[in-house]
């Protein structure tokens, strides 16, 4: 059925035109394309559009989304929404759309056109050729048939790589501890531990999310590890490798060569080391960048936002399954909650969830909680599967790993009118977490393992288990103060004095991992961990 008025989408961003032609030949939408707008211009344009179409350049921010209450769907023509401040697009009804699918085969391509190219040294041969030499000797390469590929992340492009990289006679070995060892080898590679990965592989990929565990994770001590003459590749995320140690690495011959689509700074500065050593050969962020790759990400995602606005068909979505505008309105605190409950708990619990389980008590047990156990359980994923996990295929990912999800509702109201509590198990435990909306939809863990505290889930926090006894707030605030580490505020869960105790420290800043282990070592607590939400 037609709407009564026309579909205002605004496209902010360089799209093909082929997505462009498709919104235009349909009578129900107007097209407004206006590229690198920003700041209030943006903003007044947003209160005027139901869609904003974007890439990576366009911020949608909190600045330009606050208040408006027309735009119902933002949608990024591509994969990654670090651009897209989606908390507030769901708080005002907005939903958030991607392309995962897009760009995969693209991506996963560049990676191995990277480790062809480092491997028979193509961009330095090319550069000699053409430069008048002749040097077939100089540049003597190693094959891929028979050696040993360490991919990190079995994603969607990781596990393309995969497949590649057996098609070319490669042993491949994965660590990812989210994606169940059986799927691993229905790929063809062996599921391994990091540290495998780093003594075994002749040539390392990355294809891992970027979070506080993978930042800087090929460092000095790292490439340590490895078999001397390593070859690595990244068209991931640049962070995920320290650039200096990098550096060092191939000019000790560490590392034999490397291959880099992204950097730690995009564009990378003319002056970075990184670009004057033949060994290393570099793109500028190119995963993406393929005619198809284009086309098609473009026609798909002016297909789910037409679908979308005249028919309410939901497809890709980051932060809602299937559900109304209005209900999302509603339930988007509750949704807002719960998600930053199950990133909390997976944080302080060790190893892979195998159980989560949502209880929901009072008010909110008499609505469709659905979204709610939806959002719980990608609190849960999205930690360690940055860019795949959303409220529309969480459950799914969480089958396909074998993890079970269990929910229960109760009328019966507890302490508040509303109360969720989550409860995560996993191969070394089981934590919990109670918690409830309060004042102007603030987020708040009311209870951690059964004992009760307050606190809004946000930043760095340090949680440890003790016992409630004088002296261990000073031991752990004189370890933090010698590394200027300041305690913003702290909570303790108790149920008596001397008894067990659940404390969390919220910080400001970094907590190095030289404090971790000096807090671990301290034989008043237990199962410290560093929380970031």
């Amino acid at each position: 059925m037609a709407p009564d008025r026309k579909f205002r989408v605004l496209i902010t961003d360089k799209l093909a035109q082929q997505g462009i032609d498709l919104l235009k030949a349909d009578p129900n939408f107007e097209v407004d394309v206006r590229l690198k707008i920003a700041g209030e211009d943006l903003k007044k344009a947003l209160l005027e559009s139901d869609a904003l179409i974007v890439r990576s350049e366009t911020k949608a921010r909190a600045d330009v989304l606050e208040g408006n209450t027309r735009l119902k769907v933002i949608a990024r023509a591509g994969v990654g929404i670090d651009n897209v401040e989606v908390p507030v697009a769901t708080k005002n009804g907005i939903l958030v759309m991607n392309a995962p699918d897009s760009v995969t085969i693209a991506a996963a391509e560049q990676a191995m056109a990277l480790m062809l190219a480092v491997a028979r040294n193509v961009a330095a041969a090319c550069a000699s050729t053409k430069s008048g030499k002749w040097e077939r000797g100089h540049f003597m390469g190693t094959e891929l048939n028979g050696k040993t590929l360490g991919v990190v992340g079995m994603g969607r492009i990781g596990g393309e790589v995969v497949k590649r990289a057996v098609a070319f006679g490669m042993k491949v070995i994965v660590s990812d501890p989210m994606v169940n060892p059986d799927k691993i080898r229905e790929f063809g590679a062996e599921p391994a531990t990091l540290d495998e990965i780093y003594a075994k592989s002749d040539y390392i990929t990355l294809h891992a999310p970027m979070t506080p565990e993978t930042k800087g994770m090929l460092n000095a001590a790292t490439f340590a590890k490895m078999k001397k003459g390593v070859r690595i590749i990244n068209c991931s995320r640049g962070g995920a490798i320290v650039e200096a140690d990098l550096v060092e690495a191939v000019k000790s011959g560490q590392v034999a060569a490397a291959g880099l689509d992204v950097f730690e700074k995009e564009p990378t500065p003319p002056d970075n080391p990184l670009l004057t050593l033949d060994k290393v050969t570099v793109a500028p962020h190119l995963g993406a960048s393929t005619e198809e790759a284009q086309v098609n990400v473009a026609i798909i995602i002016a297909e789910q936002v037409r679908d979308y606005l005249l028919h309410g068909a939901v497809r890709n979505a980051v932060n809602v399954p299937a559900t109304s505008p209005e209900t999302l309105r509603e339930l988007g605190p509750y949704a807002d909650l719960v998600r930053r409950m199950g990133s909390f708990l997976i944080q302080m619990l060790s190893g892979v969830p195998r159980r989560i389980f949502i209880e929901y008590r009072g008010d909110i047990a008499k609505r469709h909680t659905g979204l709610l156990t939806s959002s719980a359980v990608t609190g849960v994923l999205s930690h360690a599967l940055e860019g795949r996990v959303n409220e529309v295929n969480a459950h799914s990912l969480a089958k396909e790993r074998g993890i079970e999800v269990e929910s229960s509702k109760s009328s019966e109201a507890r302490d508040f009118a509303s109360l969720v509590t989550l409860t995560v198990t996993g191969e070394a435990g089981t934590r919990s977490a109670e918690g409830t909306v309060i004042g102007k939809d603030e987020p708040h863990i009311v209870a951690v393992d059964g004992l009760h505290l307050d606190m809004v889930p946000e930043g760095t926090m340090i949680t440890f288990q003790n016992t409630d006894k004088p002296g261990i707030v000073g031991k752990v605030g004189t370890i933090l103060g010698k590394s200027s580490i300041n305690i913003a505020s702290l909570h303790v869960g108790r149920k008596a004095a001397g008894k067990p105790a659940v404390s969390i420290f919220s910080v400001d800043g970094q907590v190095p991992a030289g404090v971790v282990k000096e807090l671990g070592a301290l034989e008043e607590l237990s199962n410290v961990r560093v929380v970031h939400i």
